[in-house]
């Protein structure tokens, strides 16, 4: 939709509205034919794609040079910008397409800055030199010898040059080295060059110890073997076959010219693996032995997958509601806190635009800072990718999508869907679509088993569209009907497909946008929030959005009995939080939880998303009690028995533990006067006045120990305060009673098992191991 248009003054809204409103029939793939059909609709549509082409072509220049820029189906050039360049990188000015001339700026400045001993600075601009090259389209010699006819090969060469990098950063990144070497044997290094990387890996290995693939490296150079990409990181030949050396060196050496250096390097790395040579044959050396540990987390012994409900502990089951349209998950074992209850992988997922610099596109790992080692996308310059085979994985949905980033960031959760879409593909889909009946009825708990297709448990969600407000699923079917014009007019995606079929894939479409209001996943990480000197705070934040079908089928409740985290990237780990009965549901908390916010707003947050009213034990004993849990972090204490004082309009309040009769204008007072204190130590913070914000926190916390409950979110953040003050001022011993009061309101206000409360307690244990 355009900025600042409400859909309510659109006809075509009016009309969607009355057609289709709450009770009467509505199939997606009606909803959609309606919206492509209608001429007002229908031309919107086509203005919103042309637009997002136009504005393409007007940021990136459409000049066809083929060999400067590659984009996926479509040939722009964006060329190094002519200005200068105050940022010290050749790409101020992005594109989202390949360009030479960028890649060989930014190579230039990487050889610059290594030259200069500035590592990380020449490894910044190899790797944009890498994100900007156009890419091979085959990893063959015959493309390689076209490159040297043709043009420099700005991959292979950035490659090559970003493994020196790694060469002497050391040891720690010698693995980042050799893929770097290979990668740009395979990619179409000059011929005439690689020697050079050989030798290289042959060094690497030998302060390995790895002596008998230092060896064959070495070996292969002193041969002038023609095949160098065939040899790869583990001394075999890609095709299984051992390397035998057998022609003669000075003959061999006559068939190649080596470049300058090579020959003496060549002398010392035989000279290195000698010496280990005998080393080893004394016993003084030993294979270092590789580790066994992961990043993972340890599941348990007892961990066992169920065959009949898979991402899912055997310890639990999946059953249909009674005298509901639902679903539900039930431990069918008595489950421990700690228990593992599901670990899944996404089905589709999403990275946030955010992120695309700092996590893989894939699988949403954190890319090193400072030393990030990724692979490009071969079409644009937008995403990173561990390695190929992260790039190779995301082919079946990036292929479609590329290019067109940011036009799918403006559909929203509409990318996520889209991305649904591609991830099946339209067999699939039209499988599921021609099935509707079987694979919405809650009771086909088969899909779920093991074996059973994928995409079919996605399908299944509920989607709710039945209940939506009637201009929220105009606005649903309004981006999926553009999205499934685009994928018509802008991808080959439904090539030898016929319009009837398309309209049905439109159709799920709509519905997995729908599923997705209800049934979306953060993916999150904890990341630096803010840096004040020497203290960091991290917070859990959103990088990517996923669709988690199996544990999706957990109910809400306000008071959950599971919680979760995200294991290598993006596969979520569901544990107990607290033990869990046999024959007791599994409880998840959709978002709004009775620790952060009173039963009324949660109620209505869950009315408008889930259109369903929440009857939990929480929610029911505040029905009961008319008080809220989460009162207690906006109450002032009482002054005679310090009791939490909740907030009243009445100037008179009276404290209902002890009766005492409070003066509700001086707590107020009080709050406006802790505030501004707060302020000016945050000031004082800001511009390095160390002395001046600990006396204004200082002053903060005398008037607020006197009129703030000790769990009022208020005084919480005063003692973290204080607490980062003292820490860095090197006063460990003063910060831990104040980290001790922050720890305990966070404690009470997350839950023992939350991240806040994980994260706090570990910021403690650091200050205790400094203090005295």
């Amino acid at each position: 939709m355009e900025s600042g248009i409400k859909p309510s003054s659109l006809s075509v809204c009016r009309e969607f509205c009355g057609k289709f409103a709450r009770g009467k029939c509505r199939t997606h793939e009606n909803l959609i034919l309606f919206l492509l059909n209608h001429p007002s609709s229908r031309a919107k549509i086509e203005d919103w794609i042309e637009s997002e082409e136009s504005k393409q072509r007007s940021t990136y220049s459409a000049e066809n040079t083929h060999d400067d820029c590659h984009g996926g189906g479509r040939d722009y050039s964006k060329e190094a910008s002519s200005k200068p360049n105050t940022t010290g990188s050749a790409t101020s000015d992005f594109t989202p397409f390949k360009s030479n001339a960028i890649s060989e700026k930014e190579r230039e400045l990487g050889n610059e800055c290594f030259k200069n001993k500035d590592l990380l600075g020449s490894l910044l601009h190899y790797n944009e030199a890498i994100k900007f090259a156009p890419c091979p389209k085959l990893p063959d010699a015959s493309h390689a010898k076209e490159n040297e006819n043709g043009g420099v090969n700005t991959f292979a060469i950035a490659l090559a040059n970003r493994s020196a990098v790694y060469f002497e950063l050391g040891s720690s990144h010698y693995d980042k080295s050799v893929k770097d070497a290979d990668l740009a044997l395979r990619y179409g290094y000059p011929e005439r060059l690689k020697a050079k990387l050989l030798c290289r890996k042959a060094s690497i290995y030998a302060k390995q110890g790895k002596i008998e693939i230092a060896q064959k490296c070495l070996d292969l150079v002193k041969a002038g073997a023609t095949n160098w990409e065939e040899f790869g990181a583990s001394g075999e030949s890609r095709s299984g076959k051992s390397q035998s050396v057998t022609k003669d060196e000075n003959v061999c050496k006559k068939q190649i010219s080596l470049p300058p250096g090579v020959e003496a390097k060549i002398c010392e790395t035989q000279k290195q693996i000698d010496r280990l040579k005998i080393m080893n044959a004394s016993g003084g050396l030993k294979e270092e032995e590789e580790s066994n540990t992961t990043n993972g987390v340890n599941l348990g012994n007892d961990w066992k997958e169920n065959a009949n409900f898979v991402s899912a502990s055997e310890k639990v089951a999946i059953e249909p509601t009674k005298d509901t349209s639902e679903r539900h998950v039930v431990a069918v074992d008595d489950l421990e806190a700690g228990d593992v209850v599901f670990k899944e992988k996404p089905y589709a997922s999403v990275l946030l635009p955010e992120f695309y610099n700092s996590y893989c596109y894939h699988c949403h790992k954190s890319l090193p800072e400072n030393d990030e080692y990724f692979f490009p996308c071969f079409r644009c310059s937008q995403v990173k990718f561990c390695d190929e085979i992260c790039k190779g994985a995301s082919e079946s949905y990036h292929y479609n999508e590329c290019t067109w980033l940011d036009l799918m960031n403006s559909v929203g959760i509409g990318h996520l869907a889209v991305r649904i879409i591609l991830t099946a593909g339209v067999e699939n889909v039209l499988h599921c679509v021609q099935r509707h009946s079987e694979m919405a009825d809650v009771r086909n708990l088969n899909i779920f088993s093991k074996g059973a297709d994928k995409y079919s448990r996605v399908y299944s969600l509920l989607d709710h569209v039945n209940d939506m407000y009637e201009e929220d699923l105009f606005q649903y079917a309004l981006a999926a009907s553009f999205l499934t014009r685009f994928l018509q007019s802008k991808t080959s995606f439904f090539n030898g497909i016929s319009v009837e079929n398309q309209m049905k894939v439109g159709g799920a479409l709509l519905r997995h946008t729908c599923q997705l209001v209800c049934n979306a996943h953060a993916i999150t990480d904890i990341l630096p929030d803010t840096l004040v000197k020497c203290v960091v705070d991290e917070n859990q934040k959103r990088i990517a959005t996923a669709i988690f079908p199996a544990a999706s089928i957990m109910n809400h409740s306000c008071n959950p009995n599971i919680s979760f985290f995200f294991q290598d990237g993006k596969t979520l780990i569901v544990k107990a939080s607290k033990p869990i009965k046999k024959n007791e549901i599994v409880y998840n908390c959709y978002g709004p939880h009775f620790r952060r916010m009173p039963r009324a707003e949660r109620q209505e947050i869950l009315q408008q998303q889930y259109f369903f009213d929440c009857s939990c034990d929480a929610c029911n004993h505040e029905l009961q009690t008319k008080c809220s849990f989460a009162d207690q972090f906006e109450a002032f204490s009482c002054e005679k028995c310090e009791s939490p004082i909740s907030p009243a309009n009445n100037p008179i309040v009276h404290c209902s533990s002890c009766g005492q009769t409070q003066s509700m204008k001086a707590k107020f007072d009080t709050m406006n006067a802790v505030g501004d204190l707060m302020n000016k130590g945050q000031y004082f913070l800001d511009t390095d006045s160390l002395k001046a914000a600990t006396e204004a926190f200082e002053a903060c916390y005398s008037l607020a120990v006197r009129a703030l409950y000790r769990h009022n979110s208020t005084y919480g953040q005063i003692c973290d305060s204080l607490a980062r003050c003292y820490v860095m001022a090197g006063k460990p011993n003063e910060a831990q009673k104040f980290l001790k009061s922050s720890l305990e309101y966070v404690k009470v206000r997350f839950g023992e098992d939350s991240v806040e409360y994980t994260r706090e307690l570990s910021k403690y244990e650091s200050i205790l191991s400094q203090s005295v």
